[in-house]
């Protein structure tokens, strides 16, 4: 998505509504990307996929 850390938490807090975990939480090396730990019933796995698609597909329209 070429987006700083702090852009792409934004994104997923105010796009997709989806608190994750930060990449750099976990090492440098995470730096740019996210992590969805998904201990959750398939209903809300299917509800976040879909939150972050809208968001995805928001943002590629955006960008256009």
């Amino acid at each position: 998505m070429n987006l700083s850390d702090k852009e792409l938490r934004e994104f997923f807090i105010k796009d997709a509504k989806l608190g994750l975990n930060a990449g750099l939480a976990f090492s440098r090396e995470g730096s740019g990307f996210m992590r969805l730990n998904f201990a959750i019933s398939l209903d809300k796995m299917l509800k976040v996929i879909k939150q972050l698609e809208s968001a995805l597909e928001k943002r590629c329209i955006e960008n256009r």
